[in-house]
This record gives structure tokens, sequence and C-alpha cells, in this order.
């Protein structure tokens, strides 16, 4: 109802890419903007390609399955998944910050999974993350490994000392009622050695 004070709520399906083609650089923005403020990241603004690949990946007939949560002439939320015929996956996740604090990713997950029963495809992918919301969603999980190689044992006694330290900084956090994402932020987008003492600082205090 909130996001209904600024114009109709609808959710869209794309199927072409001259359709996509005419809202992607609003899309683009807004996923960069959030990868930005969150990873510190700008996927489309770093890689000149990629938009021209994924307005290409359009072109392939069963590949793509693209929808757009539209509130009046704005876009809100937007998914470019792919599609393996028996699931979609969050792909390229966009939700626009001057809606922020009405959450339309969230909503148009609720949407998208909705629009998936009705075409009778059974699995909506999160993809790997541990967000609390994406747990809030979940209704299964799959394990998923990851190999790291590393030069030198003690490469690899380092790196568990790390991973030691940043679970107890990551339960006190939690213990405080901190988001685990504050931790993530701390930790990778910090000198890592100021991060470390931080967090041992952390673990001190608890």
């Amino acid at each position: 109802n909130r996001l209904k004070r600024y114009g109709e709520v609808r959710f869209e399906q794309i199927f072409d890419r001259t359709r996509l083609e005419a809202i992607f650089d609003q899309i683009i923005t807004c996923y960069d903007f959030r990868q930005g403020a969150i990873n510190h990241s700008y996927p489309f603004e770093s890689d000149p390609l990629k938009k021209a690949f994924h307005l290409a990946l359009m072109e392939i007939p069963n590949l793509v399955h693209m929808t757009v949560l539209h509130v009046g002439t704005t876009i809100a939320a937007a998914n470019f998944g792919l599609y393996n015929l028996r699931e979609v996956n969050l792909g390229v996740f966009a939700q626009n910050p001057l809606f922020a604090k009405h959450s339309p990713g969230k909503f148009h997950v609720f949407m998208l999974g909705q629009e998936l029963a009705k075409q009778n495809i059974p699995t909506l992918d999160l993809t790997p993350g541990g967000d609390p919301w994406k747990e809030r969603f979940a209704t299964d999980h799959d394990d998923v490994a990851i190999l790291t190689v590393y030069p030198t044992r003690a490469k690899v006694w380092r790196h568990n000392a790390q991973q030691q330290l940043l679970s107890s900084a990551k339960r006190t956090l939690e213990h405080i009622h901190i988001a685990p994402q504050t931790v993530k932020t701390m930790v990778e987008h910090v000198h890592p050695q100021k991060s470390l003492r931080r967090v041992k600082k952390l673990c001190q205090r608890s």
C-alpha cells in the first residue's frame, strides 16, 4: 500500500532484447549502486562488456528469465536470472534505493515466486550468501563447497587463524544485534591488519 502511493505497482516479465534495452540502464544503475554500498564493487561500471553480454543473452531462447517490478513509471526492482527449465536464479538482482525503506526487492522475490509457480517452475535459487532475508524466504538448502589451494603451510595456518577471529567477531556482533553484513564490510574493505585488530578487540570485549 505504501508503494501504491507513488503509482501503480506492476510486475512484468520481459521476453525480448529490445524491451530490456529500453530500461536496462536504469536497472544497471540500481544494481551497481547497491553493490557499491554493500560490497564496494561496481560490476557493470568496471566491465564495459558486461551490459552487451547480458543483452546478447536475451537473444538466446529459454535462457533468461527477466522480471521487473514497476511503481508508476519508475523501476523499483528487477531480476535478470538464468533459466534451466527446472529453476530460475537470482542473478542481476537490483532494487531502487529511492524505495529502499519499502523493501521493493523482497516484494519482487515474493511476486517472482508466485509467477514461477504459475509457470510450473518449481525452484527459485536464492544463491549462496546466508543473508537473513534469504533465510526467511528459503524452504530448502543445498550444500556448496569451495576449494582453496594455499602455496605454503604457513598460509593455511594464517587463514585458519583469521577465520577463527572472524567467526568469533560475527557471533559477538550477532549477540548485540548488529547485522552480519557489517562484519563483512569491515573485514573485506578495511586494511586486513586493521580489521584483525578490530575483530580481536571485539572478541575481548565479549
